[in-house]
């Protein structure tokens, strides 16, 4: 009996086996872990999407797998997909809308009629740009029922018209699709100016749009005539059609600084020119000035030497314009890794980065992130160092591994809080999945000197200096700091999720260093990639699972930390 007892009731169970009684799945390595349900799953994915794949599931397959489970939630309750969807790009959570615009197709398409609804209203929300309306299109199916053809109309009428004239010089084809093609598709002129109900406009607004419309279709004139164009807006759509005639640089520049005149305006011929880059620089967009920046250099914009375009670069990346034009610290991740690499991702060029820049860019992604309040407890950090971690994309941004993903958002915290020691984890001389009878051991286990204010590539090379990448146990963290007698707080754990190989799962080292301590300890898990998988128990109402690089993580974990 007391062995039937020992072998189905211990307090210790191999990650290669379920803990008896719990509602554990197995994991895509071999190890036994908790499953989250739709809702956390979709947000995963909605925030990381699943370019890239993982280091245990290809790409078309994880993308497959997530697509299914948005169908579930739309199946579940389609009203509320559709409100998360419109949540998280709204607030900028997500460091791509691509994920969110191909859900929201998803549920147009397979929704019931109260989904559809909900899905064809809010593609206005969601779809900011001509860009991210021609991707949407290009999610949906083929057919164009009448819902979706009055979301398009939505989309063109709601504009202000100057606004609208930009949208249109700005994103003229994406996708496959062209402006043209949405409206012969669509057909949203106004009738009569009328503005549709609901629709937010003046009539004299949805006259003018009409006008831009007809423009763009080819088949209302620029010259005053017939028709009443709004100055503002036929000047703009004339310095269009001049610039595309110019071949002079000098003219062109001047085109472009009194007219507001966007990059893509620009034709190919013009793009070799400094003076119309430096053009483009004074009132270029933040998010469009982050992608420009190995471009500007390039071109000779921005040198050591050209101390009025760098201040430029820095007014432009503080964190009052980083939140108003919704700027996701991954963007500013993704171009500080680029940027500082001196050569494009593609093979597509190469320059000499400018010091300056780079500092903009690594101060700009803590910036990014907004002001954190400290939690004022004792926070372990523990950063899964395993081989998987070294494989796919977050939230498909080229270079950038979920492990270099999580020293990133360990900088983070080390930014922030006071209190707290960083450690990279594996679980050395383990090859095979399976139950295992050895002891804990943290021999894998060894703190990392990350330090606030650390560059990235600084911390990375401190990560590599005592990580040896071999197999996973993110029970790791949490025995370490019970063996060296640390009561903890909050424990982070930044992973992929794919434990498989220690003695004893995260959730049963969390009660023993809870009942050595007489704390109530809490665990986050950061998920690295929008896998199904979590090491939180998901009874524990002190374990919470957390999307990796979703922009509320630091303020919610330190809301989860204070209680």
């Amino acid at each position: 009996m007391a062995q039937y007892l020992k072998q189905t009731r211990s307090t210790r169970t191999p990650q290669g086996e379920s803990i008896l009684g719990e509602n554990q799945v197995e994991n895509s390595a071999g190890g036994y872990v908790y499953q989250v349900d739709c809702w956390t799953r979709m947000e995963r994915f909605l925030v990381l999407g699943s370019e890239g794949g993982s280091y245990y599931t290809t790409e078309p397959k994880l993308t497959r797998e997530n697509a299914e489970n948005v169908l579930k939630c739309i199946k579940e309750d389609g009203v509320k997909t559709v409100a998360k969807i419109v949540e998280i790009s709204n607030a900028g959570r997500a460091p791509r809308q691509s994920p969110g615009l191909y859900a929201l197709a998803l549920a147009a398409d397979f929704g019931d009629e109260a989904t559809k609804h909900a899905a064809y209203l809010a593609v206005p929300l969601v779809c900011r740009t001509g860009s991210t309306l021609m991707e949407w299109v290009q999610y949906t199916g083929e057919t164009w029922p009448m819902g979706k053809r009055k979301a398009i109309a939505r989309w063109f009428r709601g504009w202000r018209p100057r606004d609208l004239a930009y949208q249109v010089v700005k994103y003229r084809e994406r996708n496959g699709w062209s402006n043209w093609d949405l409206l012969r598709s669509a057909h949203p002129w106004p009738r009569d100016g009328k503005a549709e109900p609901g629709v937010q406009g003046t009539s004299l607004q949805m006259t003018y749009n009409g006008l831009i419309m007809g423009w763009v279709a080819g088949k209302v004139p620029l010259e005053e005539g017939e028709y009443t164009w709004h100055p503002e807006v036929r000047d703009f759509l004339r310095a269009y059609e001049q610039l595309q005639k110019t071949t002079d640089p000098d003219g062109a520049a001047a085109l472009i600084r009194a007219h507001r005149l966007p990059r893509e305006a620009v034709p190919t011929r013009l793009l070799q020119s400094a003076e119309v880059w430096a053009a483009l620089l004074d009132d270029m967009p933040v998010l469009a000035t982050v992608r420009n920046l190995a471009t500007l250099t390039r071109r000779g914009v921005l040198t050591p030497f050209t101390g009025a375009n760098i201040e430029k670069i820095e007014k432009r990346l503080e964190s009052e314009n980083l939140r108003k034009a919704r700027v996701h610290p991954l963007q500013i991740l993704g171009a500080l890794l680029t940027y500082k690499s001196g050569e494009g991702v593609r093979g597509s060029g190469v320059w000499e980065p400018v010091p300056k820049v780079v500092d903009a860019l690594d101060k700009a992604f803590y910036d990014a992130f907004g002001a954190v309040e400290p939690t004022g407890k004792r926070v372990l950090i523990g950063i899964d160092g395993s081989g998987s971690m070294e494989h796919g994309e977050v939230a498909g941004i080229p270079g950038l591994s979920p492990r270099l993903g999580a020293v990133a958002l360990a900088l983070v915290t080390a930014n922030v809080e006071s209190s707290y020691q960083i450690v990279g984890y594996t679980c050395e001389g383990r090859t095979q999945p399976g139950p295992g009878t050895e002891t804990p051991t943290t021999k894998g286990v060894k703190p990392v000197a990350i330090t606030p204010r650390m560059r990235l590539d600084a911390a990375m090379a401190e990560f590599a200096k005592v990580v040896v990448p071999e197999s996973t146990d993110c029970a790791l963290p949490v025995i370490y700091a019970t063996e060296r007698n640390y009561p903890i707080d909050l424990f982070v754990n930044l992973t992929d999720n794919e434990t498989w190989a220690g003695p004893v799962h995260p959730s049963q080292a969390l009660r023993e260093h809870r009942k050595k301590f007489n704390v109530r300890s809490k665990l986050v898990v950061c998920a690295m990639e929008a896998t199904e998988f979590s090491i939180c128990d998901q009874e524990d109402r002190d374990q919470m699972d957390v999307v990796g690089f979703d922009l509320n993580v630091p303020s919610v974990i330190g809301e989860f930390a204070r209680g």
